[in-house]
């Protein structure tokens, strides 16, 4: 539920070759707590994404909910 509750989350996507610039060492960590992968330099390959919602309408599980994963469907797509 609390991850539900979230109005900033880090979407991270394979992007090979990207060579984006090094990450912190909060980012580093945040990175392996969700993927638990030991990627010595993961910004050369992975896309960090910063997602900012703040607006909850109607019952969470269905509106919110539903608007998020919609958003996130159209950020893969587009991506």
């Amino acid at each position: 539920m609390s991850s539900l509750l979230q109005t900033i989350y880090t979407l991270f996507i394979d992007a090979p070759g990207i060579n984006d610039n090094e990450w912190t060492a909060e980012q580093l960590a945040q990175y392996r707590r969700e993927t638990m992968k030991r990627h010595d330099r993961p910004w050369e390959d992975i896309a960090r994404l910063e997602i900012n919602g703040t607006t909850f309408s109607g019952l969470s599980t269905r509106t919110t909910l539903g608007n998020t994963l919609r958003s996130i469907a159209y950020m893969y797509y587009y991506i």
